[in-house]
């Protein structure tokens, strides 16, 4: 039985198209956010976040995670469905 979030996953991964595939495989975050990320993990290992910010950078690694597997599915989509490139003469 599938998990709420592989259910989730599957829904968003029924919408793709090349477009949003191309853009979902491509898309790194920004300086901001990996800014913050930094900042969490080295406070994190000092035992220094708040409970606060605990939860949030629990939540950060979760939905990074969760991005990473739908970007893989963006890059099987594209495997799948991309013509195939023809070779020349």
């Amino acid at each position: 039985m599938k998990t709420t979030l592989e259910m989730f996953s599957d829904v968003i991964a029924s919408c793709f198209d090349q477009e949003f595939a191309k853009k979902l495989i491509a898309y790194r975050g920004n300086d901001k956010l990996q800014a913050k990320i930094d900042d969490f993990a080295d406070r994190n290992t000092e035992g220094k976040l708040s409970s606060s910010e605990l939860v949030e950078y629990r939540e950060l690694i979760e939905v990074i995670g969760w991005f990473s597997v739908m970007q893989a599915r963006a890059r099987l989509y594209l495997q799948e469905n991309l013509p195939p490139e023809k070779s020349s003469p």
